[in-house]
């Protein structure tokens, strides 16, 4: 930002740099922001009611009636304007009314866009900002390193699913897409997909004897969690990621504006919140069947020309629509227009 000062809360001991602004420390552990219960909540809702109040408070979380509420009980008390920021698609059960509290209403995609337009939020209310990442810079050893961590020579294509397992049909699709390619191309599949919950385990299960019963088993790589996930979307010749259902993820996922960044091919479903990533040929974006999502992939793993055009376009879509200096200026016009 240039114009505003952030008052970020953040995690006590873990380092926060923020360039203009700073890091004011509640939580104790990384995860105590989250789920917003118990003691952190409590700290949380006295730290609003009680502590320094500022011009705005700006709420980034997937919105429940419950937090709706008690944000809502705070600010009002406080008499301060405030902004939510969704960052994922609400549950179709959720109750808006009550979880969508703030003056103002940031929405990431298209596709929650349209639905909170459905669902009556009067259009002033409502913006649309695209999420946004650093830029990965992409050394010469990159694409290397990231084939020796995933365990694979150099000359193997790669697709890189960077999804979850225990939700939407993506991570079965994708495989079963990567079991009707030619064999004659060689193509590896590598999953990286870090463990959410408790069915994650179960989920991987499933995946595998998927794998196996497919007889693909040998071309599949489970790297889960990784700190060097850069390097292995570095090595990618396309990330897929055709998952219709993105409720448990960002809108936009961020690895996926990473793989932009990179100017490595990208493919999402048809229909999900990511597929706004396709505007201007930036990914592509396929029906979530296996069909549909193998001819795509065949066609970018087998013609170099192609693969290499996409990564360009690619990169392009990130330099013009997800770089953080865009998404701060929307922001502090959005503050503008609050606080006028």
């Amino acid at each position: 930002m240039l114009r505003y000062e952030p008052v970020v809360l953040g995690v006590r001991g873990v380092p926060l740099a923020i360039p203009r602004g700073r890091v004011e420390p509640l939580f104790y552990q990384p995860n105590e922001g989250f789920g917003l219960s118990g003691t952190p909540a409590m700290r949380l809702a006295a730290r609003l009611a009680s502590g320094k109040r500022g011009d705005a408070w700006h709420f980034v979380f997937a919105p429940t009636a419950r937090t709706g509420r008690t944000a809502r009980a705070l600010a009002s008390l406080r008499r301060v304007r405030t902004v939510q920021t969704v960052a994922s698609v609400p549950r179709e059960d959720e109750d808006l009314d009550a979880a969508l509290f703030a003056d103002r209403l940031v929405v990431l995609s298209r596709k929650t866009e349209r639905l909170f337009l459905a669902r009556g939020i009067a259009p002033p209310r409502l913006t649309r900002i695209a999420p946004c990442v650093a830029d990965v810079p992409r050394t010469r050893d990159m694409r290397q390193r990231g084939r020796r961590l995933a365990g694979l020579p150099s000359d193997v294509p790669i697709v890189l699913f960077p999804g979850d397992l225990e939700r939407d049909r993506g991570a079965r699709v994708t495989i079963e897409a990567v079991a009707a390619l030619p064999r004659s191309l060689g193509v590896v599949l590598v999953i990286a997909a870090r463990r959410k919950s408790h069915r994650s385990a179960e989920a991987e299960r499933a995946m595998r004897q998927l794998a196996s019963d497919l007889g693909i088993a040998d071309r599949v790589r489970w790297v889960g969690e990784s700190p060097h996930v850069h390097a292995l979307i570095a090595a990618a010749d396309v990330v897929a990621l055709p998952a219709a259902d993105l409720a448990a993820k960002v809108d936009l996922p961020i690895i996926l504006l990473e793989a932009l960044s990179l100017g490595v091919p990208v493919v999402v479903a048809r229909g999900s919140s990511a597929e706004d990533l396709a505007e201007g040929q930036g990914a592509l974006a396929v029906p979530p069947d296996r069909e549909s999502l193998a001819i795509e992939l065949e066609r970018i793993v087998d013609d170099t020309e192609l693969r290499t055009s996409l990564g360009t376009s690619a990169r392009a879509a990130y330099e013009a629509r997800y770089r953080p200096e865009g998404m701060a200026a929307q922001h502090e016009a959005l503050y503008d227009e609050l606080l006028r």
